[in-house]
């Protein structure tokens, strides 16, 4: 059986979006177990459970919500209180009560919290988030998304490592093809930022350095892992983001604004909708906290339910394959 831990006070929405995606979740498969960790007793959310009190697959264990924007980050760097869900949550996990957390929580508390309760792993000075893009033929990652805005070159270097590590251990591709990303694939655009990172990766043997790439590269498939700092990788991210809802917007409106559209829209409907699915940032929802002693999947915070189901999936995914197990055992970031 599968144990998952679950914040449902993460995301903008909170248990309105997460307690429904769990439900959903459980629905769907018979092979996981779901542990809540959230407050039992100011959130109207939890009476969508009540009818679940007998599910042997469900629990749930009552813990207070400190949202980050409260906090100040003297208080995040403080010992948490002890009644803090998402402290409470980390630490089942520790102790090995859970599998995997997934979690919605702000990417500041969570990497905090995680640094506090879990540890980093031999050589990490700093975790990875990762997200997944949709490319040509697949998928690439990206690292980092968002967890170190201003990296020190060694800490690209080790993003690079474990993103190569968490791909092979993933059965991806044998020898993951790993890029830089940069505003130009020239050496003379990125000597001073990124030139002793890049002369760092070309010489590691156990890397296929494809050098620096623009986005167009990953759209193209051109590298399978892509690194970055998490200031330039957040903005790449939710650009492409908005890009992809422009453009489906508009799409939308070209096919329902005359009567020839609409019926144009009616014969191509089955595969528009596909097509733009899979270019949905719901599709790729649930990225991996690379570098914690532990395995968290982070959730989009506008996810919605669908969503924040698809975290879940990565996390059931991933555990189920022995990811988790394969990078988190000794020796396996040396």
């Amino acid at each position: 059986m599968i144990r998952l831990a679950v914040d449902i006070h993460g995301g903008d929405q909170g248990p309105a979006v997460i307690i429904p995606a769990v439900l959903a979740f459980l629905e769907r498969h018979s092979d996981v177990h779901v542990t809540l960790f959230g407050d039992t007793a100011e959130n109207k959310a939890w009476q969508a459970i009540e009818s679940h009190a007998d599910t042997p697959r469900l629990q749930w264990q009552h813990g207070r919500h400190y949202p980050a924007s409260a906090l100040s980050l003297r208080q995040l760097l403080a010992e948490p209180a002890s009644d803090d869900a998402l402290h409470r949550l980390l630490r089942e996990h520790q102790q090995g009560r859970s599998d995997a957390v997934v979690s919605a929580a702000d990417t500041r508390t969570l990497l905090l919290r995680c640094r506090q309760v879990l540890g980093l792993q031999p050589g990490i000075r700093r975790p990875a988030l990762g997200a997944w893009l949709p490319a040509l033929t697949g998928q690439v990652l990206v690292l980092d998304a968002g967890a170190s805005v201003a990296p020190r070159p060694d800490d690209l270097i080790r993003l690079a490592q474990i993103g190569h590590e968490y791909l092979q251990a993933r059965q991806y591709r044998q020898k993951p093809r790993v890029g830089l990303l940069n505003i130009g694939t020239e050496d003379s655009k990125a000597r001073q930022r990124l030139g002793a990172v890049a002369r760092a990766l070309a010489v590691d043997d156990r890397l296929d350095y494809r050098g620096y790439v623009e986005p167009a590269h990953l759209f193209a498939h051109q590298v399978d892992l892509v690194v970055t700092d998490g200031f330039s990788g957040n903005i790449m991210l939710k650009s492409m983001e908005a890009s992809v809802d422009f453009a489906r917007q508009r799409l939308t409106e070209v096919l329902t604004e005359h009567w020839h559209g609409r019926l144009l829209g009616l014969l191509m409907s089955a595969l528009y909708r596909r097509r733009l699915r899979a270019l949905s940032p719901e599709a790729h929802n649930g990225a991996p906290l690379l570098g914690v002693r532990g395995w968290v999947v982070k959730s989009h915070g506008s996810a919605g339910i669908e969503a924040f189901g698809q975290a879940l999936e990565q996390a059931r995914q991933q555990v189920r394959s022995g990811v988790p197990e394969q990078l988190l055992k000794p020796g396996s970031s040396g």
